[in-house]
């Protein structure tokens, strides 16, 4: 067994998340060392190269994998400060019934394009300027190949095939995929129950760690509750059968495949997987519960005028400049299919959120109440700032491209429109009370929280 606290407390000292530059410069480093295996498994997109790493031997198989999606960088710590452990001899590390396999990072690409604000001091507004991700379909955890019932997907991305062949030859029994969201508490998803032990010293992880547990369900009321913050595995066959309750076809808003952990799950039943999520930043007002004197109902169609307004503006700006856009941008492909996908469907469902539809606040009776402190504040950082940061990428498109006049033109309205926007969701949020989390405490959390699992299949 790992004694996690042994471990955590030598990590290295990082002033930023890891960038692809010196997540690389290990790699290299690693190749000259013979404990370590390092193979080129496949490449991005643009040509990037995608590494598996194999350290030591032992009867369980764990696979460690950073940057399944474009936007969470945490996990880029983790790795590094795991491999550096690794090379470091660590005893509680090395010593174990492990075979090591270690994937720096499985979406450089994405990693890259997130580099404006990973590579600062974080703050609300670089994150939505430089913020990055692919379309459902082009993520990596989302392109797995699937047939299952109207859905029938088998595109997946250079990097989700590079996975496939990893998760093939390695068959883990233990998989951990590095995830992270933007705010809110920690929280767990897991393939199996593991038990209150385990449980337990997550949460004194956490607690250590000054992070604060996740409150409320999970995201998706379709899984099932193991204990407090702690749930059941998404997949996308659940999501699929949670949105058919509420739409007769929803394949025609679900894009894409399933996860890898589903793909783990049907070449290797048997083997135990793990997601922690964590966050950037906490704030207070997402446990105040306190009535706001707001109407819920009216509180999320105000939103929801907002956000339609603003992405028929982006509509209509993406015909003054499409033939002027640089359609080899990385941004191009998931505005360009924002644009074209969104607009016949937009007077159903919030911009880019296709779980909740317009007659489910017109007529659910949930939203015929006064709203929480929370669940205002979940209106304007969980749906207005993300589709923000999600639509960003049009200004960022358009800075990417040739500056003509319709350019220009088109930059100076989304510059004002977003800054507004956001000064918007400022002055209903005090962006005072943020506490931005050290990047040092979130590495001890997740490495932390993958190490503990990790026991549980050890122990068994």
């Amino acid at each position: 067994m790992i004694d996690v606290e042994k471990v955590i407390q030598d990590i290295p000292t990082f002033g930023t998340f890891c960038s692809m530059e010196k997540m690389y410069s290990l790699v290299e480093e690693l190749r000259s060392d013979d404990r370590f295996k390092v193979d080129v498994v496949g490449e991005s997109e643009t040509g990037m190269p995608i590494h598996h790493i194999k350290f030591g031997r032992g009867s369980i198989k764990a696979l460690i994998v950073a940057g399944p999606h474009a936007d969470e960088p945490i996990g880029g710590l983790t790795v590094y400060s795991l491999l550096i452990l690794l090379k470091d001899n660590h005893k509680e590390l090395v010593h174990q019934d492990v075979e090591w396999h270690i994937v720096p990072c499985i979406d450089p690409d994405g990693a890259k394009y997130n580099e404006g604000w990973t590579q600062k001091k974080f703050t609300l507004e670089n994150f939505m300027k430089y913020f990055y991700k692919q379309n459902m379909e082009d993520q990596v955890d989302c392109s797995f190949p699937i047939k299952y019932k109207k859905i029938d997907f088998d595109k997946p991305t250079c990097e989700a095939k590079a996975l496939m062949k990893i998760l093939d030859h390695v068959l883990p029994d233990f998989y951990f995929s590095l995830h992270n969201t933007l705010i809110g508490g920690a929280h767990y998803y897991l393939t199996r129950d593991i038990g209150q032990k385990y449980y337990q010293q997550f949460y004194s992880l956490l607690q250590a760690c000054k992070i604060p547990l996740h409150v409320g369900p999970p995201s998706y009321d379709c899984l099932k509750m193991y204990d407090k913050a702690i749930f059941e595995q998404c997949t996308f066959k659940k999501i699929y059968d949670g949105m058919e309750i509420h739409m007769e076809d929803p394949s025609a808003q679900l894009k894409g495949g399933m996860t890898s952990v589903e793909y783990l799950e049907d070449i290797k039943e048997s083997a135990f997987t793990i997601l922690s999520e964590l966050s950037y930043v906490n704030h207070p007002l997402m446990r105040d519960q306190t009535e706001t004197g707001i109407n819920f109902r009216q509180l999320m169609l105000r939103t929801e005028a907002d956000l339609k307004f603003l992405k028929t503006v982006i509509f209509e700006e993406w015909e003054k400049v499409k033939d002027d856009l640089n359609k080899n941008s990385p941004f191009y492909r998931k505005i360009s299919s924002h644009v074209y996908n969104s607009k016949e469907k937009l007077h159903e469902f919030l911009p880019d959120m296709f779980h909740m539809t317009t007659p489910h606040i017109l007529f659910h009776p949930d939203y015929s109440r006064l709203a929480r402190e929370d669940e205002r504040f979940n209106v304007y950082m969980r749906i207005k700032y993300r589709f923000l940061c999600n639509n960003s990428e049009f200004i960022r498109l358009l800075r990417d491209s040739h500056q003509t006049p319709a350019v220009i033109e088109a930059i100076k309205t989304m510059d004002a429109l977003f800054a507004e926007a956001f000064e918007d969701i400022s002055n209903n949020i005090d962006f005072e009370a943020f506490e931005v989390i050290d990047v040092n405490v979130l590495a001890k959390a997740q490495l932390g929280s993958g190490l503990i699992a990790l026991n549980s299949v050890l122990e068994h």
